[in-house]
């Protein structure tokens, strides 16, 4: 009991020196990207608010301190610039691009995306526009899963009708064979159908969070 004790007490502690390795990594990167702010003109206090509330959104979206390493030191040079209205456009894009680009496809890749973007757009005119080509990639994938699905489910509903003729007169004991097989198809069909309803609910809050 005492063992079964001590190696309980030895993973809290264990658990606990993880959170505060944690807190304190947190912390060292973030007073470095912070450091930027000495170079040059120094951004206003709610800017600056800004710009941690912004680090903090794309923590959550990215799960990883990557874009706060190399992204924030980008994001704080580019928006220095700009107007109050300016820099919270600019962020706003940046984390719509996150959500599109992380749920397209993956918070590694889509982290590699940002790093590239937040060092050739440096105004909210060029961030838009690749905000813009994203959007309109999605909703082509939309619209093309709302094709496959269209059609996929007119072919569903041919079937059903075999089946239901199949099944119907005399002779209906004769056609077993048939019917079998148009079950099989109707059920394979079927699951083929929940993929592309899968499909395009993802894309589809995909887009609605990008567009808040």
């Amino acid at each position: 009991m005492a063992i079964k004790e001590s190696i309980t007490s030895i993973n809290d502690l264990s658990q606990g020196r993880g959170s505060l390795d944690r807190i304190a990594l947190k912390e060292v990167i973030r007073k470095k990207w912070e450091s930027e702010f000495d170079q040059g003109k120094a951004p206003s206090k709610e800017v600056k608010e800004q710009l941690g509330v912004h680090a903090s959104n794309m923590k959550g979206i990215l799960n990883n301190y990557d874009y706060e390493i190399f992204c924030m030191p980008n994001i704080i040079a580019n928006t220095k610039s700009m107007s109050k209205p300016e820099v919270k456009e600019y962020l706003k894009h940046m984390e719509a691009l996150a959500v599109g680009y992380s749920s397209v496809f993956n918070s590694d890749l889509a982290t590699l995306i940002l790093i590239g973007i937040t060092c050739k757009s440096r105004n909210v005119h060029s961030i838009a526009r690749y905000y813009e080509t994203l959007s309109f990639d999605i909703s082509k994938r939309i619209s093309r899963y709302e094709k496959m699905l269209q059609k996929n489910s007119d072919f569903a509903s041919r079937i059903n009708y075999e089946i239901k003729t199949a099944e119907s007169g005399f002779f209906r004991f004769l056609r077993k064979k048939r019917v079998t097989r148009l079950r099989t198809r109707a059920s394979a069909r079927s699951i083929k159908i929940k993929k592309i309803q899968g499909k395009l609910s993802r894309y589809g809050e995909v887009k609605a969070k990008m567009s808040r």
